[in-house]
């Protein structure tokens, strides 16, 4: 299992809603900014957000916070 099925497993268990986008470079999942209506199990300032991206494998690269 890759950490991107993982980490889509865990936080769906959770019931937690995230934006996903795919490409050539890979998977990024998103959580937070202006569409905080999407995910009340997220919480903090209107604007601000994370990225967590994976590569085409699935392979966790890394993790960014910005607002």
């Amino acid at each position: 299992m890759s950490d991107l099925e993982k980490f889509k497993e865990l936080y769906t268990s959770f019931g937690v809603k995230f934006n996903e986008s795919k490409d050539e470079a890979g998977t990024v999942i998103a959580f937070g900014g202006y569409e905080t209506h999407v995910n009340n199990k997220i919480d903090g300032y209107s604007g601000f957000f994370t990225e967590v991206e994976f590569d085409p494998d699935g392979k966790f690269l890394k993790q960014g916070f910005w607002e």
